[in-house]
């Protein structure tokens, strides 16, 4: 099929001042992911990208370059903490060294299971040689929640949930290359509504409403979890083995 552009991922290879949001958003930009931090250093455009995704009210998430070193675990959680990651937002591996060795999927279980305890949702971004040759399990990713970020310039790959296809040509006035994503299911770009029920005056309930167990039916997804619905029909995730 032919890709959608929906979202962009830049780093310090774009400067910030430099970039033409107006014209990103103009040409179908409706997310971004922000490089974070690579190995032990923080990316030098990071809060300056995340300022301006913030004035453009484009939803934005994070994503750490694994350089294969010690104690990148800790450090990657540290400065998405420091840099205001929202726990609504996806933070990234970016697993595509071929000089790292080892099991590649246990290495990245290890990023997993420590972000989610910070609160946040994962994702993988990788190319697709990789993913289908470096030990990756497709379904275990898929069971446990990943969100699959998969590159791939010359074919669409069987398998992802955001699809890298083009790292050439620019947006607007910004005529450098940028990477070109598509967010296939719409959860980097999905905004949660906001609540305008007043608490202290509920509306009366309707017929099906409950509080109790259930599967998310919002563009969010998610597993069985403790929930509510306001109508029997869409079903609200409140509370999973992975926190709120």
């Amino acid at each position: 099929m032919a890709a959608t552009l929906t979202t962009i991922d830049i780093s310090e290879y774009q400067i910030d001042s430099k970039m033409d949001w107006p014209g990103l958003i103009a040409a179908g930009v409706t997310s971004v992911i922000i490089r974070l931090s690579h190995g032990h250093t923080q990316d030098k455009e990071a809060a300056a990208h995340i300022a301006s995704a913030k004035k453009y009210n484009l939803p934005w998430h994070g994503y750490h370059f694994y350089e294969g070193s010690s104690g990148e675990v800790e450090y990657s959680a540290s400065m998405a903490t420091q840099l205001g990651l929202p726990s609504t937002s996806y933070l990234f591996l970016d697993f595509e060294d071929s000089d790292i060795g080892g099991d590649w999927s246990a290495q990245f279980y290890d990023f997993r299971n420590s972000w989610l305890a910070k609160g946040w949702k994962v994702g993988l971004y990788t190319g697709d040689y990789n993913y289908t040759h470096k030990g990756f399990d497709d379904d275990e990713l898929t069971a446990d929640g990943v969100y699959r970020w998969i590159a791939s310039y010359s074919y669409e790959p069987a398998n992802y949930d955001a699809w890298q296809y083009t790292s050439t040509g620019g947006l607007g006035s910004y005529t450098s290359n940028l990477d070109h994503d598509y967010d296939r299911t719409g959860k980097l770009s999905y905004v949660a509504p906001a609540v305008t029920t007043d608490p202290f005056e509920p509306p009366a309930p309707i017929a099906g409403s409950m509080v109790g167990i259930g599967f998310d039916s919002s563009p969010v997804g998610g597993d069985r979890s403790y929930g509510y619905t306001t109508d029997g029909k869409n079903f609200y995730a409140a509370i999973t083995p992975w926190g709120f």
